[in-house]
């Protein structure tokens, strides 16, 4: 399906109106001029209110373009909009979105510098305009204004240089059937409750529920803004933290004023059904389009007793959606992760590599878990990647930490390569017990985008010297790829790209995970080794290390890596800075201390994995029920 170019931004008279103030905008106008004035002075968000300028912005339209110069700020009483940046060479870059309740234009208010970027409406969007020229009389009145906006704009620009872009938060999300099989009105009545539970009561709006109001339902009466059911779900909206409106199973004119109303489209869908275009969406959304377009997300619903999704790359590969989520039906946990992430409070798990030591987020994951942490999103590098794989699969406790035993304590690497053209190890048992682990675990071979927790895995692309970042195709292909430490372990082909260890340029890929829209971040690492010195000038020759490796550990005279380790070290080491500055990027930072466990202590799989769950739950135990609120 083409969706049609979405960078195509609009600005004509026709696509931007003046309306005539009513109660409800100068209701919601006060509120917000309150906060951004600082005051609660009724004289003066009256005077305000009165020189604001109200604007009907229509999907598509710019409400100003990059370098253009402006005095004037908005504020956003309806809708959502989308700020757009040119780069060096000319192709708009998102910055982020704009809803209900958030200001535009603050400092160009104050300094008269030019737009640096593009503003453009997503969807029908209502502003209130304040002029400089309002601002400045509106001092006289007032002089302290001056110092409150001034000092409001400063620690918006301090917020963003210390903190990243907060989560999407749509407030009206439409539904709309595109299999004959699924519930929608069922499941928007499910999706509202679980949603309620993330703030106030959510309002679920079908057509029957209009035409109740309203008495009929027909073309008329949906279309404009202006119209009965414009209005009406205007004044809905305002007094929502979120609403959900239940499209018809055909294109009719109440499922068109849905879309053209919607912060977020979801699609919702039968996970057993053909992966088929429905005639719904070939009316609604095929065909070339200058608008813009807001968030599309397809739901693939499965039965609550369902091992594994599969084949949702062919669903995809047919529609363009932004991202999918699997529910079973009757499953709580899964209505939660969706309600979570639409209400812009989704956790997501960042697990980094390490070798042996990376067996803590066995203990640190199933930890997380028996305090009412789920991850909503999970990924990792290397040997995190295995471990974040397990749990999107959506394995716990006992079964999650089998899964691992599974891969790492089969001797994966022991079948030496007799000829190491690109690798000491030629890598196919680890590639038979690795696809033996998935099918174990999902009951077939997978793709990454059949996990039912959405998962990535970073491998480092050497066809191009940079990160991949792994999130459709083969798990096991992509798995491989993330942990296949060079020299060591043979390379894999993906996409004519040939991959290695994602922890050469991402060890701790906190930066990926902030490119999901998460709320919350959890980060887990290992205890970096105190360094201790070596007491030698020489290194001893190859005959000396091997006498001294066969003594028991606590009589061996050296204390030197061999080649696999330092290979591994290596690949580690390439990105540790990387990983430092990543630490501080989270909003939960586990570290589980392990004692004397190298990068290759295999054995020690249960031991570590035992301390790290203990340390897990006495960290949690002490940060206490109120600080972990925010997780759950």
């Amino acid at each position: 399906m083409n969706r049609g170019p979405v960078n195509a931004y609009l600005k004509t008279d026709s696509m931007i109106s003046t309306v005539e103030q009513t109660p409800e905008l100068a209701t919601a106008l006060a509120g917000m001029l309150g906060q951004f004035f600082e005051t609660t002075s009724p004289e003066l968000l009256r005077l305000t209110a009165e020189k604001a300028t109200f604007l009907e912005v229509a999907a598509g339209a710019a409400l100003f373009h990059q370098n253009e110069r402006s005095d004037e700020v908005y504020f956003v009483l309806r809708g959502r909009l989308r700020a757009v940046q040119s780069d060096g060479r000319g192709r708009p870059v998102t910055l982020g979105e704009i809803g209900r309740g958030e200001t535009i234009g603050e400092l160009a208010m104050i300094l008269g510098e030019p737009r640096s970027a593009s503003i453009f409406a997503l969807r029908n969007s209502m502003v209130a305009r304040l002029t400089r020229e309002d601002f400045e009389s509106l001092l006289v009145v007032e002089p302290k204004l001056a110092l409150t906006v001034a000092r409001g704009a400063v620690e918006r620009f301090r917020r963003a240089e210390r903190r990243r872009n907060p989560p999407r938060k749509p407030v009206v999300i439409c539904l709309i059937p595109i299999c004959p099989s699924v519930d929608a009105r069922a499941f928007g009545k499910e999706l509202g409750a679980a949603r309620a539970q993330y703030g106030a009561p959510v309002h679920t709006v079908t057509s029957d529920d209009v035409r109740r109001e309203m008495g009929h339902l027909d073309g008329d009466a949906c279309a404009g803004c202006h119209g009965p059911v414009g209005e009406w779900l205007t004044t809905m909206e305002s007094s929502s933290e979120a609403m959900i409106l239940i499209a018809d199973p055909e294109a009719t004119p109440w499922t068109r004023r849905c879309v053209s109303q919607a912060d977020e489209i979801i699609l919702l869908a039968d996970g057993d059904a053909p992966p088929i275009i429905s005639e719904i969406e070939k009316q609604l959304f095929d065909g070339e389009s200058a608008a813009p377009t807001v968030i599309e997300s397809l739901v693939l619903l499965h039965p609550i007793d369902k091992r594994s999704p599969t084949g949702t790359a062919r669903c995809l590969d047919r529609r363009p959606v932004d991202r999918h989520f699997h529910i079973r039906r009757g499953h709580a946990r899964d209505m939660q992760r969706l309600a979570r992430t639409l209400a812009g409070r989704a956790v997501g798990i960042v697990l980094a590599g390490g070798g042996a030591r990376a067996f803590v987020h066995f203990g640190v994951v199933n930890a997380l878990a028996e305090f009412g942490i789920e991850p909503d999103f999970i990924g990792g590098t290397s040997m995190g990647a295995t471990a974040a794989a397990w749990r999107a699969m959506d394995l716990t406790g006992k079964e999650y930490v089998d899964a691992g035993r599974k891969v790492y304590l089969n001797k994966p690497t022991s079948d030496i390569n007799l000829l190491p053209m690109m690798s000491f190890v030629r890598g196919k048992r680890v590639r038979r017990i690795t696809e033996q682990a998935i099918e174990d675990g999902a009951g077939s071979q997978i793709g990454i985008e059949d996990t039912w927790i959405p998962y990535f895995c970073i491998a480092t692309d050497l066809s191009v010297s940079e990160q991949a970042v792994l999130n459709r195709g083969s798990l096991s292909r992509s798995l491989l790829a993330s942990f296949s430490i060079p020299g060591a372990l043979p390379p894999v082909i993906i996409n004519d790209h040939l991959m290695v260890d994602g922890g050469t340029f991402n060890n701790f890929p906190v930066d990926v995970m902030e490119a999901q829209g998460v709320g919350k971040i959890i980060g887990v690492v290992m205890t970096e080794d105190a360094n201790q010195p070596l007491g030698l000038t020489e290194l001893p020759n190859s005959i000396e290390l091997l006498f001294d490796s066969l003594k028991p550990a606590a009589k061996r005279k050296y204390r030197l890596p061999f080649l696999p380790e330092i290979l591994l070290n290596s690949t580690i080491s390439a990105s540790v800075n990387r990983q430092r500055r990543a630490v501080d990027q989270v909003d939960l930072l586990l570290r589980p201390t392990v004692t004397r466990v190298g990068l290759l202590d295999w054995a020690k799989y249960d031991q570590i994995i035992n301390e790290a769950h203990a340390d897990t739950l006495r960290v949690l135990g002490e940060m206490g029920d109120d600080a972990l609120a925010d997780y759950r």
